[in-house]
C-alpha cells in the first residue's frame, strides 16, 4: 500500500466535501472550525489512511493512532510521520491552507530540533510510514 497515495486521495475527498460543507453551515477553516468538521475530517482520514494501512499492514490497529488534532490522546502512541525539509514530522492534523487547498498540519517528531507546525502539502512531503511517537 502507498501510504503517501492514501494521504492524497484523503485531502482530495476533504476538498471535494468542504463547499457543500460549507454550504451547509460547518465552519471548515482550521481557526474556527467546531465540531462537526472536526468529526468529518478525522472520518475521512480514518478510512482513507489508518484503516487501509491497518488492513493491510496487519500490525497495528487504528485505536493505536493518536487522533488529529489532539495534543495527547491517552495511550495512543501511532501516526504517519514524514519527512520534510530535511527533518521528521508526524501528521499532527489537516487544515484548509490560504490557497484553499486541503494541507497536513505537521509537528515534529521528538529530537528533531523545530517546535513550530507546519502546513504542507503532501507532494512536499516524502518518506510516508508509520511509527510510534511520544
Amino acid at each position: 500500500m502507498d501510504l503517501k497515495q492514501q494521504v492524497i486521495l484523503c485531502l482530495e475527498a476533504l476538498s471535494a466535501i468542504r463547499p457543500s460543507a460549507n454550504r451547509a453551515g460547518l465552519s471548515t477553516s482550521y481557526e474556527d472550525a467546531y465540531d462537526e468538521w472536526e468529526t468529518v475530517v478525522p472520518a475521512i482520514y480514518s478510512s482513507f489512511v489508518l484503516m487501509p494501512y491497518c488492513e493491510t499492514a496487519g500490525r497495528e490497529s487504528v485505536d493505536q493512532f493518536r487522533r488529529l488534532g489532539f495534543d495527547r490522546d491517552g495511550r495512543a502512541s501511532h501516526a504517519v510521520l514524514v519527512e520534510a525539509d530535511g527533518r521528521d514530522w508526524f501528521i499532527f492534523d489537516i487544515a484548509c491552507g490560504e490557497d484553499g487547498e486541503m494541507r497536513l498540519v505537521l509537528r515534529p517528531v521528538a529530537g528533531s530540533g523545530d517546535p513550530r507546525e507546519r502546513l504542507v502539502a503532501p507532494e512536499r512531503c516524502s518518506g510516508f510510514r508509520v511509527g510510534r511517537i511520544g
